[in-house]
Order: structure tokens, then sequence, then C-alpha cells
């Protein structure tokens, strides 16, 4: 009797560690099955994966950057110039100011009043210059006057101080002042302003 259960109990443990075994192997065929499974999907993700189009998207944003940073130094390059131009301006009316007072910013003040009493087209105006050159046109004034007249014939004109700040040149106006012409030095760089932005542009900032 004790030798029976002895072979039963043998019998179940080896069909018990049998079984187990058969267990522990379906699970590892299965955990293997679901990894082969996983890495093969991967594989084929990896296979569907549109490297050109990647490169291409790579691509497209380093150029927009590189695009993005040209971008950046034409502004900042641009601005500069814009400055150096700026301070040209600058330092132009300051050297026009400090002209000196000889017989040639004579003639350039002659020539400046002709202009606007020409465009005004009437017999009587108002000349308005700075203080200083008021004080020279005035000083020459028949000299003045026989310019204008043998170029356009007598014109009545009053010479006075200008209520506007001018560095030089003049500003015509009729008898009424109801009609101006700004030929003052600050007027006349704004006039040609693009054009001689041009020049400057074309002179030192032209590779």
């Amino acid at each position: 009797m004790s030798e029976n259960k002895s072979e039963e109990m043998i019998d179940y443990i080896l069909k018990n560690a049998y079984n187990e075994a058969e267990s522990k192997v379906r699970i590892a065929q299965k955990i293997k099955k679901r990894e082969l499974d996983n890495a093969r999907e991967e594989a084929d993700n990896i296979k569907n994966i549109d490297y050109k189009a990647i490169k291409e998207r790579l691509l497209s944003e380093e150029k927009k950057e590189i695009r993005s940073k040209q971008l950046i130094i034409r502004r900042d390059k641009l601005k500069k110039e814009q400055e150096i131009i700026n301070r040209i301006f600058s330092d132009t009316l300051t050297s026009l100011q400090k002209s000196p007072i000889d017989n040639k910013y004579f003639s350039l003040l002659e020539n400046l009043s002709l202009q606007g009493i020409k465009l005004l087209d009437t017999n009587e105006v108002i000349l308005a210059f700075n203080k200083r050159d008021k004080e020279f046109v005035e000083s020459r004034k028949k000299v003045f006057a026989d310019f204008i007249q043998k170029r356009i014939g007598k014109i009545n004109f009053t010479i006075e101080k200008s209520k506007e700040p001018i560095s030089g040149g003049v500003i015509i106006s009729n008898k009424e002042r109801s009609v101006f012409y700004y030929n003052n030095f600050e007027e006349i760089i704004r006039r040609n302003q693009d054009e001689l932005e041009l020049m400057l542009i074309n002179k030192f900032f032209k590779v």
C-alpha cells in the first residue's frame, strides 16, 4: 500500500512537473512570439520611414534658419547704412550753415531766391532768411535786386528774418503769405532725399 502511494506521489510530481514545464514552454513561446512580432512590426515601421522626406524637411528647416539669419543681417546692415546716411545729411546741413560769407555763397542765395520767385509768378514777394543770411543779403541789396531784375524783370521784394528755424537758404512767399515755396537747405535735402540716398549708397555701400 505504501509502495502504491509512493508511485502515485511520484506520478503526481512528475505529471505536475511536466505540466508546469509545458506551461512554461507555452508561455516562453508566447513571449518569444510577441517579441518576434514586435521586432517585425518595428522593422516594418523602420522600412516604412520616408528618409528622403525627413532629409528634405531637415534641409528645408535649415534653409529657413539660414534665410532668417540672412534677413536679420541685412536688416541690421540697412539700419547701419541709414544711420550713416542720416549723419551725412546732418553734417551737410551743419557745413552749409557754416559756409563762409563770400561771393559764392551770395550767388547761391540769389539763385535760390530766383527759383522761388519764378515759381510763385507774382510781382511782389517776401524773402525770409535766417538772421545771418538776411544781414548778408541786405548788405548787398542793390546787387541782389539787379540780379533778379536782369533775369525776370522788376520785382518788389521784402527781406525779413524767417519765423521758422532754417539753417540757410530762403523761404519765398507772396505778399498775402498764402503761398510759400521753401528753398531752404533742409527742404532742398528733403525734396532730393531719395536721389541723394541712392547716390550715397552707390558711392559708399555698393560692393
